[in-house]
């Protein structure tokens, strides 16, 4: 993990509009496609990538 804390550590949080989420659209397991995901996004240097509307808290 702490790789995808450097790479996302420096990103600015909620400088812009957010889109809508359906939680219905959700994946059953969403570990794996949520980190490809943001790390695809973050390389791809998508803005926000990591800004989220909950507290965020690692273990």
């Amino acid at each position: 993990m702490a790789g995808i804390r450097q790479l996302l550590g420096g990103l600015p949080v909620f400088a812009g509009e957010l889109p809508a989420f359906p939680p219905s659209t959700a994946p059953d397991a969403p570990v794996a496609p949520f980190t490809a995901r943001l790390v695809g996004a973050a390389r791809a240097q998508v803005p926000e990538p990591r800004a989220m509307t909950k507290e965020l808290r690692w273990p």
